[in-house]
């Protein structure tokens, strides 16, 4: 597993205050690129065309508003490595 904290931003939140809903799909996708950037490879690895990793889908639940200032634990676990994907 790969943890990372993310602190919510103003310009990310909507006019009453709560973190847009889209916006949970952009810090989960921070958090895929802080995964990779652990591993410690060259950046260049990632856009090799025999390394493509694209992200085929994703889903979230909405549990609790989250609000500018919040720190979020973001947690990346990888669930099953196939042939082809991960």
């Amino acid at each position: 597993m790969f943890t990372t904290q993310y602190e919510i931003t103003f310009s990310e939140t909507d006019p009453g205050g709560i973190l847009f809903f889209a916006e949970f799909l952009k810090i989960a996708h921070i958090t895929y690129e802080r995964f990779f950037n652990s591993l410690n490879l060259e950046r260049n690895y990632f856009l090799d065309e025999k390394y493509i990793l694209p992200i085929v889908h994703t889903n979230a639940d909405y549990l609790t508003p989250v609000k500018f200032g919040d720190e979020l634990k973001c947690e990346l676990t990888v669930g099953k490595i196939g042939e082809t994907s991960f």
